[in-house]
C-alpha cells in the first residue's frame, strides 16, 4: 500500500497504480477505500477493460448496482472482444434487480451469439426460478440434458427442481 501510494504522490494520474491499490484495498475487505481507488484508475481510463471489470465488481459488492451497471454499459461499448463477459455481468445485475425479462433477454442473446452453453443456461434456469416460471426453466434444463444426455448432472438437477417445485 505504502509503495502504491508513493507512486500515486509522485504521478497522480497514474492509472495503474490507483488500480493495484483498489486491488490491495479490495483485497484486504477496505472497500470504501477500494472503491475510491478503483474509481480514479477507471476515470482515468474508462476504456480499459480490466478497470471498469474491477470497479463494476466493486462496486456491485458495494450495493451500488445501478452505478456497477452504468460502467458495464459504458465498458460494452469500448470493448466488442470481451462482451460476453460484460452481457453475463449485466445479466447478473438485472437479475439481481428483479429485472428478470432484461436478465432473459441478454442471456438469450448471449446464446444466438455464442450458441448454447452450461454457464448461460444455468444462469436463465435461475432466473426462471427467481420469476416462477418454471416451465421455462423446466425448458432450459431440458435443451442442456438434449445437447449433452451423458451428463447426469442436467438430470440430477431437473429432478432436484421438480422435487423443489413438489411435482413428483
Amino acid at each position: 500500500i505504502s509503495l502504491y501510494l508513493s507512486c500515486i504522490k509522485a504521478y497522480p494520474k497514474s492509472d495503474v497504480a490507483h488500480y493495484e491499490l483498489g486491488t490491495v484495498f479490495s483485497a484486504i475487505g477496505e472497500n470504501a477505500k477500494a472503491e475510491e481507488s478503483l474509481g480514479i484508475a477507471y476515470n482515468l481510463s474508462p476504456e480499459n477493460y480490466w478497470y471498469s471489470i474491477a470497479y463494476s465488481e466493486l462496486l456491485k459488492q458495494n450495493n451500488k448496482n445501478s452505478k456497477s451497471l452504468k460502467i458495464l454499459k459504458k465498458a460494452r461499448k469500448h470493448n466488442e472482444t470481451n462482451q460476453l463477459t460484460i452481457d453475463f455481468k449485466i445479466a447478473e445485475i438485472y437479475a439481481e434487480q428483479s429485472k428478470y425479462k432484461k436478465a432473459i433477454n441478454f442471456l438469450e442473446e448471449i446464446e444466438r451469439e455464442n450458441g448454447l452453453s452450461e454457464m448461460i443456461s444455468f444462469k436463465k434456469f435461475e432466473v426462471y426460478k427467481l420469476q416462477k416460471n418454471y416451465d421455462d426453466a423446466i425448458k432450459v434444463i431440458m435443451e442442456l440434458i438434449g445437447e449433452a444426455p451423458e451428463i447426469a448432472e442436467y438430470q440430477i438437477v431437473l429432478a432436484e427442481f421438480y422435487t423443489e417445485i413438489g411435482d413428483s
